[in-house]
């Protein structure tokens, strides 16, 4: 058989060839060239043991370029004859190696073990509004920065009432909470509960961490930093989770500022 017609006229290959080839590489294991061309042979007629072929030639050969190039990269050399140059958007497509790569994969393994990308936890710790966003997305509502509104909607706000109480009263307006007998406290934190024997006091008002947020999703960023500032002060066991949201929350109401 001469190897060399074979690989100057490819067109030539048949089933004679084919069982010639298939004869020479079980004589030859070792002989790369017979190889290469018992898969192109079996790829130009179709041949059910093709697959097989290619595998075992995948492992064996020290250049799978080579052997993608004699089967499966006739059918990009055909698409690239067809198609217009490519667009200054498809820049960024993968090209050369990184496609030849990839399409070497997905033709010996298949399409199936492609895995999907997860979606990247955030850490509370680095961005604590995203891990805020992030849950809010997950429950099923995505988050809403409402713009603050004007007028005596903030005025009437519940929110507004809040601060004026907390600002008026300042710490007698909490006081520790009453417990019951054979209850134990969670935590060494004192808990604290609204005073409604005070002047002022709103029983349906309540000036905690979720007023804060409500304020963060309207917008009201400096009315959600008053909020955090009192509990960080009247919380000095959770200082540094509240200087935390402090800390993000400012950042947030910057980049607000300047994307308006």
């Amino acid at each position: 058989m001469d190897l060399t017609a074979l690989i100057r006229h490819p067109e030539n290959m048949d089933q004679t060839t084919l069982a010639e080839l298939r004869a020479l590489v079980e004589q030859f294991p070792c002989m790369q060239a017979a190889r290469l061309l018992l898969v192109e042979n079996a790829f130009r007629l179709d041949d059910e043991n093709y697959r097989a072929e290619a595998e075992k030639a995948a492992v064996l050969v020290p250049n799978r370029k080579v052997l993608f190039d004699l089967t499966e990269g006739t059918h990009l050399r055909e698409m690239d004859e067809a198609e217009e140059p490519f667009d200054d958007e498809e820049d960024n497509a993968p090209t050369g190696t990184d496609l030849t790569a990839t399409m070497i994969d997905r033709f010996l393994f298949g399409d199936n073990e492609e895995q999907e990308k997860k979606e990247k936890a955030v850490d509370p710790a680095s961005d604590y509004m995203g891990y805020l966003f992030q849950i809010e997305a997950q429950a099923g509502g995505g988050p809403s920065l409402i713009q603050p509104t004007p007028g005596a909607d903030i005025e009437n706000d519940p929110t507004s009432k809040v601060l004026e109480a907390a600002q008026k009263h300042g710490k007698k307006w909490f006081k520790p909470a009453t417990r019951r007998e054979g209850d134990a406290m969670t935590s060494d934190e004192e808990l604290l509960t609204p005073d409604t024997g005070e002047e002022g006091f709103e029983e349906k008002s309540c000036y905690t961490e979720t007023l804060a947020n409500i304020c963060l999703k309207q917008g009201r960023y400096q009315r959600a930093l008053e909020i955090l500032t009192y509990l960080h002060l009247n919380n000095p066991k959770k200082s540094a989770y509240f200087a935390d949201k402090i800390r993000f929350i400012r950042k947030l109401a910057i980049n607000s500022k300047y994307n308006s």
